[in-house]
């Protein structure tokens, strides 16, 4: 029929209206960028009062004491692992079904990254499979919260304390998720987040460590990410071997503004992914991904879901996401989610156990079914699809059976 031909092909597309822009921005973060470049501070190792207040507030909306504001979401990890003296011949426990800055993190520090399983339901580390991974070089597992979905951490916390695990969560993708009552990025350790320009919250670039340790948040900001001063020295007096991974006051400046719309976006983006998440489990042929036990709320970083070629007369996924993509009317909105396991990525030799560009450093695989499934069949959509408005939900869902439709009668 007329009606059910695809956009991609010609027909008229499912959805009309206009989608969100990304970054969304406004006269705040102006205000806030001229108050700091009308300042002396612009640069980050100064602890300028932007710097001060945002790490203040955003640890506090995390239900962490402390907050240590950094370059980007990658070294926040990296110089986590450093401030537990974690390196050479130690070996920490990631998921393979990620973005590739957490393995990175784990081999710049010098120790070995362990591939361990996620759950099939979550697409977060399987605890199960984090018990068989362990072995005495084994020192800490960084849990990421994969789309914005909480992780298992009540599981995952005492398989840590039974074996003297540090635990770092990576909450890049889930600003404002909630598990039993708290925020992500409080209950390890520690929690690192990402500011990168596609994140819930963005300066560009960025990331913050939050946690309720004392003693780490000092080694993190005055020492490891600020050329290894203490609290009261003199600028010049080192006293260990560090870098500088600071932020600057600028981005703190745009935080600042980001952050006051981020509890109102989260909730709209809950809303609207609940909601869709409950219309697109009715189609034949797609396998939402529902809120884990004790998740009160969802980060919504993507909305992901699997999809089964077979219940669509064998259309690629490729071929789907394009024509979702073409019925949406944007180009990029819908996405293939991490379309191989991080092992198998260019850089991961696993007939050799090697690095590419790191001679002498390896890494080890566990069996990884459930990532290997997801890499063949996780299509995700972007965030700011969950903060449209005028019927955007709906005209996902009906694009989704328009293609099934197309598909099967083809």
């Amino acid at each position: 029929m007329m009606m059910d031909r695809l956009a991609i092909h010609g027909g008229t597309p499912t959805f009309q209206g206009t989608w969100p822009k990304w970054p969304i921005w406004g006269e705040e973060e102006l205000d806030n960028v001229r108050t700091v470049l009308d300042s002396p501070f612009w640069g980050g190792t100064t602890h300028g009062p932007m710097l001060q207040q945002i790490a203040e507030r955003f640890a506090s909306y995390c239900d962490c004491k402390y907050g240590v504001p950094m370059a980007n979401g990658t070294v926040t990890l990296e110089l986590s692992l450093r401030a537990f003296e974690i390196g050479e011949g130690d070996e920490v426990i990631v998921p393979p079904y990620t973005f590739v800055a957490v393995p990175m993190a784990v081999l710049n520090v010098g120790a070995t990254p362990v591939f361990a399983d996620i759950s099939r339901e979550t697409l977060c580390l399987n605890p199960d499979a984090v018990i068989q991974a362990i072995t005495p070089q084994t020192k800490a597992i960084i849990v990421v919260h994969t789309a914005g979905q909480p992780a298992d951490m009540p599981r995952i916390l005492e398989i840590a304390r039974k074996h003297s695990l540090r635990v770092i969560e990576d909450c890049a993708q889930s600003h404002g998720a909630i598990l039993n009552g708290k925020k992500v990025g409080c209950f390890g350790d520690c929690g690192s987040y990402s500011f990168q320009q596609f994140k819930n919250m963005t300066s560009g670039e960025g990331g913050m460590v939050v946690t309720d340790n004392a003693e780490l948040a000092e080694l993190l900001d005055f020492g490891l990410s600020k050329f290894g001063r203490v609290r009261g020295g003199q600028w010049y007096d080192h006293h260990r071997l560090a870098t500088n991974a600071t932020l600057t006051e600028i981005q703190a400046a745009i935080l600042m503004a980001q952050f006051d719309r981020l509890e109102e976006q989260t909730g709209r983006r809950a809303k609207a992914g609940k909601r869709l998440l409950e219309s697109l489990a009715q189609i034949p042929g797609i396998r939402t991904y529902p809120w884990g036990p004790g998740t009160d709320r969802h980060g919504y970083h993507l909305f992901v879901f699997a999809y089964d070629a077979g219940q669509f007369g064998g259309m690629s996924r490729a071929d789907f996401v394009a024509a979702l993509n073409a019925e949406l009317g944007l180009k990029d909105l819908a996405a293939e989610l991490y379309p191989r396991t991080l092992y198998r990525t260019s850089m991961f030799n696993l007939d050799k156990k090697s690095v590419a560009g790191a001679p002498g450093m390896t890494f080890r695989v566990q069996e990884c079914p459930n990532a290997e499934e997801a890499s063949h069949c996780a299509v995700m959509i972007h965030q700011r699809a969950l903060l449209a408005k005028n019927g955007a939900i709906d005209a996902i869902v009906e694009s989704v059976e328009k293609i099934r439709r197309y598909a099967a009668g083809r």
